[in-house]
């Protein structure tokens, strides 16, 4: 209530529906501005069958200009269905057709990927807000010009301020009046009172000959106002109404997600762990040669279905029935990790002679792999989930899905703390996203496997001779905390043998080897002076000025004497051709070095001493190969001999011939190829892998007559 000339006054009714309006309008606003803002921190949206996306922008342009058009006094009122008909229908029309695309899309890629397209649903609830926002602002203006009122009207119901009222204006005028009575001399106020007196018996007496007209002035909103107070009851309406849309459209979409179920983000599997143990008490890698056989395991999986890789206390063995680790004492099982659906996804860019589907760290606590877990509901989908075990315990540490994989096979590195997968970094303790990677046009995955303990390589380019040949690479490098901190990393060595399948580069325990000479010959497997770098101490002084280690001539770094050794393995020098060498199915591509010999040096990273391979008992400069042997009474048998080059005697490993069905596996291969140059176009018969505790041989018993049939396999723990 006010009063107006001492007589108290109701102020103008507002319709709820008024106030309803103008929080909606205010709601749709609000919501419209933060989904904009979502949006385009949303990811990008897959392509599908009808993605509309400009059909969705001409939408959005056509309810501006509708919006303008009604806001423009362009139309007279005689003219409401151009002026108001018009424009409810058209927005109302395209904020359906605009979210209906939208929508439409969205159900598509659910469809074919299983996927929920956050961005697809933004750009939906976007349509609708706006479009809300539009038609409550277009009701007010109609119910604004139905009333009589002027654009400004204090009580117009389109305005964006608050309402307002004119009842109160004759007491205003009256205390102003008051005011300047005040301050006159008595005569001129006496005067001013008789004046005042009069034009009051004057509104009197027209307030009474026309008292109908007085009363309607009395409550028609109109200028010389005070504002409307509001009330809590008010206040609720115009907030419920403003929030209602995002409340409805946030619960419509979280019914969704629950209703229509996506790809699975993690893996249903059976796990058997086991305790910890202090990091004194892991076993080492040994380079000693190996004596005896310390426990002996077999396996029977599917083809193509076997890696096996070296875990921080123990080899970590991968089956088509899941993944176990292996005490290296006797071979028992430590811990288990068994899929329901283990169908496993390579890596990309493996350099050994069997695919690569276990990555580990490169303090050997962490191993990850790969499962595919796409289903026939989804028929585009090509969904995999990298799972991440503590390579201690068995514990799962992290499950990260990969929705939307940039290559056939996603890459993997490891540091002691962190994965890249592909472009994106995520934590090992619990699998959380650090950073992703900007993707250059010529950006193409480089490396997969252990990295430095702190660094990742996050480029691999070329260096070619002048015949257009791979002789060494460019890493770039980077700290697994900052990957804006790049220090590039020139003439990094590579394996000229596996480079039949991609650039080969070898890491082990951040080092690298790298060719301190150009290689200038241009012949295949030019020798050239090699050294040895930490590419963590790279990284961490941002240049290339840190320790270096000469290890001599050098043809490359020797991928799987590598591997099986845990040890950085030089070639020597592969230039020299040598026709009296054995003849292999390398013959046929590359020249066989001198006395089969293919190791040249070997460095320790643990005590970071080079030792020559003619001096050296670790088993990466052995010659390993299955012998036939006759003993005084005249039987044959087969043994897989183990030779170290140092002289030492070797180890024979007795394989009874029940084990191996296929003839071929029972010629003389010690004199020819050694393991780890056997063809990589197909698995070896025989391999090696360091492990701490003890070393592994692992011996393909299967007939090669049956290559896509389950295979068999016998480890032999070795020490």
């Amino acid at each position: 209530m006010v009063r107006t000339a001492g007589v108290p006054q109701a102020l103008p009714h507002v319709p709820w529906s008024t106030t309803a309006l103008r929080g909606l309008r205010i709601g749709g606003i609000v919501g419209s501005l933060l989904v904009f803002v979502l949006y385009h921190e949303a990811g990008t949206v897959k392509d599908a069958p009808g993605v509309p996306h400009q059909a969705a922008q001409i939408s959005a342009l056509v309810i501006i200009m509708v919006w303008v058009w009604r806001l423009l006094p362009i139309v007279g009122p005689e003219h409401w269905i151009a002026r108001d008909v018009l424009p409810l229908s058209t927005v109302s029309l395209i904020a359906l057709y605009g979210s209906g695309l939208c929508l439409r899309s969205w159900w598509a890629i659910y469809q074919d990927y299983g996927q929920h397209s956050t961005k697809l649903a933004l750009a939906a609830a976007g349509f609708i807000l706006v479009g809300l926002a539009v038609l409550a602002d277009l009701l007010l203006r109609i119910r604004r010009d139905l009333s009589g009122m002027e654009i400004e009207d204090p009580d117009n119901p389109a305005r964006w301020a608050r309402l307002g009222s004119r009842v109160a204006s004759e007491e205003k005028d009256q205390d102003s009046a008051g005011e300047r009575l005040a301050s006159l001399e008595p005569d001129e106020a006496t005067q001013a009172d008789d004046v005042k007196h009069d034009e009051t018996a004057r509104s009197a007496s027209e307030s009474a000959e026309a008292p109908d007209d007085a009363d309607a002035q009395k409550n028609e909103p109109g200028v010389g106002a005070t504002r409307i107070p509001v009330t809590r009851g008010r206040t609720l309406t115009a907030v419920t109404a403003g929030l209602m849309p995002c409340l409805v459209l946030a619960c419509a979409y979280a019914l969704a997600l629950q209703i229509l179920p996506g790809l699975p983000t993690t893996v249903a599997a059976q796990a058997a762990t086991t305790a910890p143990v202090p990091d004194d008490a892991l076993p080492a890698i040994s380079s000693a040669a190996p004596s005896t056989v310390a426990w002996t395991k077999d396996i029977t999986t599917e083809a193509d279905a076997i890696d096996i890789a070296a875990g921080a206390r123990g080899p970590i063995i991968l089956t088509h029935e899941g993944i176990e680790a292996i005490s290296s004492d006797d071979g028992t099982t430590l811990w288990s990790y068994r899929p329901t659906k283990a169908d496993y996804v390579e890596v990309e860019d493996g350099t050994l002679d069997h695919p690569i589907r276990l990555v580990t760290s490169p303090d050997r606590k962490h191993v990850a792999v790969i499962i595919d877990s796409s289903t026939s509901d989804f028929p585009k989908a090509s969904h995999a989930i990298v799972v991440i075990l503590d390579a201690v315990t068995g514990r799962v540490t992290a499950q990260i899905p990969i929705e939307e994989q940039e290559f056939t096979n996603p890459t993997i590195q490891m540091t002691d703390s962190a994965a890249l997968i592909d472009r994106t970094t995520y934590s090992l303790d619990d699998g959380h996203r650090l950073w992703t990677l900007d993707k250059p046009k010529d950006w193409e995955p480089g490396y997969s496997g252990p990295a430095g303990h702190s660094t990742f390589i996050l480029g691999v380019t070329e260096e070619q001779d002048h015949r257009g040949r791979n002789k060494a690479v460019n890493l770039t490098l980077a700290p697994d905390s900052d990957p804006q901190d790049t220090t590039t990393l020139p003439s990094a060595a590579i394996d000229p043998i596996g480079i039949m399948k991609n650039l080969s580069v070898v890491v082990v325990d951040g080092w690298v080897l790298i060719s301190q000479e150009p290689q200038v010959d241009g012949t295949w497997a030019a020798p050239s002076q090699g050294m040895v770098i930490n590419i963590d101490e790279v990284a961490a002084a941002g240049s290339t000025d840190v320790e270096t280690i000469p290890v001599g001539i050098t043809s490359g770094v020797n991928a799987v004497a590598s591997q099986a050794s845990g040890q950085l393995v030089t070639y020597p020098d592969l230039s020299t051709l040598n026709d009296a060498a054995p003849r292999s199915w390398i013959a046929d591509r590359y020249p066989i070095p001198e006395a089969n010999v293919w190791a040249a040096a070997l460095f320790d990273p643990a005590t970071r001493r080079v030792t020559a391979a003619a001096e050296s008992p670790s088993i990466g400069a052995t010659k390993v190969g299955r012998v036939r042997t006759i003993n005084d009474s005249g039987q044959e048998s087969l043994v897989i001999r183990v030779a170290p080059a140092n002289g030492q005697a070797p180890l024979e490993i007795p394989v009874p011939w029940t084990l191996t069905t296929d003839t071929t596996e029972r010629g003389d291969t010690e004199g020819g190829t050694p393991v780890w140059q056997e063809d990589p176009d197909q698995p070896p018969t025989i391999w090696c892998v360091a492990s701490p505790g003890s070393h592994l041989i692992v011996l393909d018993a299967t007939s090669e007559s049956d290559p896509y049939g389950p295979r068999l396999y016998r480890i032999h723990g070795v020490r």
